[in-house]
């Protein structure tokens, strides 16, 4: 017969699903589940993971346009962080932050993705601006943004 403490241990896992479903945000389970998304005026509409890779970790500065690549990540303490962080770079958060760690001691002034704290302020932010690409949940894309296919 369980006790009241196991009864308990139960019912967290469900009060967890719950308060993710109604808080609208579902993060990205694993980097399959995110989309990379630019604003609308990009002429692209695919791009490779080498070339999406190569904006994030500061390779490349800019589009094939010459518009000033902004890549954006959500913050490190979001759910979707993880996820996202691998499908743009392959990397994991921790190597991410070293790579950018080690570039500042070799002297290359080489910024890290801006972050911005949501999906939705992410989605909002690479509307605005023409040279922007994020990564976030398929279901945080929304119609203002383009989803590219790689």
């Amino acid at each position: 017969m369980p006790t009241n403490l196991s009864v308990r241990f139960l019912w967290l896992p469900a009060i967890a699903l719950v308060s993710l479903l109604t808080s609208g945000a579902v993060p990205c389970a694993a980097a399959d589940d995110c989309v990379i998304i630019v604003n609308k005026a990009n002429p692209l509409d695919s791009m490779s993971e080498a070339d999406v890779r190569k904006l994030f970790l500061g390779e490349k500065a800019a589009w094939p346009d010459g518009t000033k690549a902004i890549p954006i990540t959500p913050t490190s303490d979001k759910p979707e962080y993880g996820p996202a962080i691998k499908k743009t770079t392959g990397m994991s958060g921790a190597d991410l932050k070293r790579y950018f760690i080690q570039l500042s001691f070799l002297g290359k002034a080489v910024s890290p993705p801006k972050t911005l704290d949501s999906s939705a302020s992410i989605a909002k932010f690479v509307s605005a601006s023409r040279g922007a690409i994020s990564c976030v949940p398929a279901a945080d894309a929304g119609p203002t943004v383009k989803i590219l296919k790689n």
